[in-house]
């Protein structure tokens, strides 16, 4: 008897280019974003085809995606410089908080490695701007260099505003429940 095969889905990875690759992937977009744990609303289908309609329109899409079988596992929209100087940055950059690779749960640690991959192996760019990453996220461990000076800072709120009125001074406790009236 021979050695047993297995049919293991190896995970693809893709890049969109054309116009209205956003709208083709708002389905699977969004799927992921309900799968992914540490997705900001930054992240989503809606607040990033909304940013690159306004801002982007001197810029091409450039948008990576993983799969593994038919299933979205990873997605990074950036957005690539039509001038003489190939740049690549994510799309959604200045206005949103953080912009990192969007990777369903289980699967973070593989969509960085594979991103990062890609970036370094990628001819389709000479600079690439990825300033919106927190430093403990996994694909920050791929550009150790990169990241000191670079880190998108986030502040951990409690649970519910009077939970948050709770760290408060009393004074300012007081201010603020003044003002809500």
């Amino acid at each position: 008897m021979g050695p047993r095969s297995y049919n293991v889905e190896v995970p693809r990875t893709s890049v969109f280019r054309n116009a209205g690759c956003l709208d083709e992937l708002r389905p699977s977009w969004q799927e992921l974003v309900d799968h992914a744990p540490t997705a900001s609303p930054f992240q989503t289908w809606e607040w990033q085809s909304t940013w690159f309609k306004h801002f982007g329109q001197a810029k091409r899409p450039h948008v990576w995606a993983l799969c593994e079988g038919d299933d979205l596992i990873g997605l990074m929209p950036l957005m690539e410089s039509k001038g003489p100087w190939k740049s690549l940055r994510a799309m959604g950059s200045g206005p949103s908080d953080v912009l990192q690779p969007i990777a369903r749960a289980g699967y973070e640690a593989a969509v960085a490695a594979e991103f990062a991959e890609y970036i370094k192996a990628s001819e389709a760019s000479r600079l690439v701007d990825l300033h919106q990453i927190r430093a403990d996220s996994p694909l920050a461990s791929h550009f150790p260099d990169a990241f000191p000076q670079a880190t998108c800072l986030l502040l951990d709120l409690p649970s519910s505003y009077e939970a948050f009125l709770q760290t408060l001074s009393k004074s300012l406790r007081y201010d603020c429940r003044r003002m809500d009236k």
